[in-house]
């Protein structure tokens, strides 16, 4: 977790994001339902407000494109995923599920009954599957049949409502099934046949109008971090000692000017209104609150701006966050907007991860620190950061759960996690070695780019509406 409002690590921790209900604002439901039981069929993602975005799901399909639609899906997600899927069920026991599941991608395609038994088993094997991730500690980790079994339900669910025209529904499901490990690739390839996306952006004049913050964050006891420029067209070996010698050996903080040079990103983001009209019927997970009192919901993008992060709503009621989220994996069209940091390539690594986080103000990042180098992009709006070297370790208050009254955990959290969670309001009382800790801060703005070796523990406040993208390597 690079910048994260209350989850761990990702390389650590991708199956306790999972382990809490989700809930779509159409419905106060579980996101993973049960026949019947959520509003897939919600249709605000194209009709509210009388705008209709650029990129529609199409009407009901034809006989020749639903035939294409089920002959791809067979292809690249039941066939290779049902049979192995049905068969780790088996082994542990699981036979009436197995069976839904063979149900399910058996009678997909038929029409009558047969068809509404293929949507009936599918719904139980998700809701299954869904029961099986929350309800354990150790989630799908140990059971890789669960996670198969969940894509390949989705999967049928999709092509059921697909069938009926309701593409809105169809296209929230294979989002689900991406978000929760679906072959990417093949359920992308399924979304562009029932809603292409579009490639027309909107002019700049709608861009995003985020003014720097007027009272900013300030600590006299904070050290300062260093500044270090990129230049693009340095030749490589001069490019290398520049990162080398300033951050990347010593293992130190550091701001990069330059390093976002080339990058569209900041002019295709800040068009929320564009973005909108390309990507908003795509369906992402976000939290809603503040650490550690977070729901965790599912809108499409078009909810996500509208309702929260609006240029209009400079202090949410509510704050939210598209958080540690690989969208580029889900909608990779926008990873042409970005590019991964040459640095990277020069000291010898390789990217490991990138995630993206859009968020509205005030949302916070607790107390922690990565397992892998980091760099922090700063896209749009801005960012207070504090940080602490990993000598700073023995007075954070790291790993272990802290005990409250009556013996109860006040918070669970793992060794990369500290206690104290909010470092700006945590009560000295509390945390009585907080004060021994030195730290450093900064303010990110628009084209900052923050180096974080591996070990470093930062908190993270927006204080303004903000986009930023991470690159672990």
């Amino acid at each position: 977790m690079s910048d994260c409002a209350g989850v761990g690590a990702a390389d650590e921790s991708d199956d306790e994001w999972w382990s809490a209900p989700i809930t779509s604002t159409a419905s106060a439901e579980p996101m993973v339902p049960a026949a019947g039981s959520v509003a897939c069929t919600d249709t605000r993602a194209s009709t509210e407000k009388g705008d209709k975005p650029t990129t529609q799901p199409k009407p009901e399909l034809s006989s020749a494109a639903w035939e294409t639609l089920i002959e791809t899906a067979r292809r690249g997600v039941l066939a290779p995923f049902h049979r192995q899927a049905a068969d780790e069920l088996a082994r542990v026991d699981q036979i009436s599920i197995a069976k839904d599941l063979d149900v399910a991608v058996h009678a997909v395609g038929r029409s009558g009954r047969a068809g509404a038994r293929a949507e009936t088993a599918a719904e139980i094997v998700v809701q299954a599957c869904w029961t099986r991730n929350s309800e354990h500690a150790d989630g799908w980790a140990n059971s890789p049949g669960w996670r198969m079994s969940y894509v390949v339900g989705q999967t049928v669910v999709a092509l059921c409502k697909a069938r009926v025209g309701d593409q809105s529904a169809a296209i929230q499901r294979l989002d689900l099934a991406i978000i929760t490990g679906g072959p990417s690739s093949e359920l992308r390839e399924l979304i562009t046949m029932l809603a292409p996306p579009s490639t027309a952006l909107a002019a700049a004049q709608r861009q995003l109008s985020i003014k720097p913050p007027q009272n900013l964050p300030s600590y006299p006891s904070a050290l300062s971090v260093q500044r270090v420029n990129y230049v693009a067209d340095t030749p490589a070996a001069e490019r290398k000692a520049t990162f080398y010698d300033s951050c990347f050996s010593g293992q130190n903080c550091g701001v990069i000017h330059g390093l976002q040079v080339g990058w569209t990103a900041a002019a295709v983001w800040g068009d929320i209104v564009a973005l909108t009209e390309s990507h908003g019927h795509r369906w992402v997970p976000i939290e809603v609150g503040t650490w550690p009192n977070l729901e965790e919901r599912l809108v499409t993008v078009r909810q996500f701006f509208e309702e929260y992060f609006r240029p209009d709503i400079d202090t949410p009621a509510t704050p939210a966050y598209l958080a540690q989220h690989n969208l580029f994996e889900q909608v990779p069209e926008l990873q042409g907007h970005v590019s991964t940091p040459q640095w990277i390539n020069d000291v010898g690594g390789s990217l490991l991860e990138q995630s993206v986080w859009w968020g509205t103000s005030g949302t916070r990042t607790p107390l922690h620190y990565d397992t892998h180098d980091n760099f922090l992009a700063q896209v749009v709006g801005y960012k207070y950061v504090r940080l602490y070297a990993a000598s700073q370790t023995p007075h954070l208050y790291a790993g272990t759960p802290r005990v409250g009254g009556g013996g109860v955990a006040r918070y669970k959290t793992g060794v990369n996690m500290s206690q104290i969670g909010d470092v700006e309001t945590a009560s000295l009382d509390d945390f009585p070695n907080l004060a021994l800790a030195e730290f450093s801060d900064v303010v990110l703005g628009p084209g900052d780019t923050l180096y974080m070796p591996a070990g470093t523990w930062h908190y993270v406040r927006s204080l303004t509406p903000s986009m930023s993208v991470n690159f672990w390597f």
